[in-house]
């Protein structure tokens, strides 16, 4: 998951997206929104390992990313009624940074 497509790639297989995935930051912000064709009554667990290395040769991306998982986790929780848990889990090390 180291360019963008590649985690699009991992994102539909892993999440079982639909066959009109359209391998970009709107469809994949879509897909997450819209899970009514892998419906979870309990809510909907993201675990991404290995985070350091995620969009490693597109680091510009990363906040994209995250304002998605995040806007589509407080959307969720405003589902009507007692809203539906949609959560994010990054697994890896601390990134050593330069600075």
């Amino acid at each position: 998951m180291e360019s963008t497509q590649g985690l699009f790639g991992e994102f539909a297989e892993k999440m079982q997206f639909p066959s009109y995935f359209g391998r970009n930051w709107a469809a994949l912000e879509d897909c997450l929104y819209d899970m009514t064709w892998s419906p979870s009554p309990g809510g909907y667990l993201v675990v991404i390992e290995e985070w350091p290395a995620v969009l490693r040769g597109s680091k510009e991306n990363i906040p994209v990313f995250l304002d998605i998982l995040n806007d589509v986790g407080s959307s969720w929780a405003q589902y009507p009624g007692a809203g539906i848990p949609f959560n994010t889990v990054l697994v890896g090390k601390p990134v050593e940074s330069d600075h």
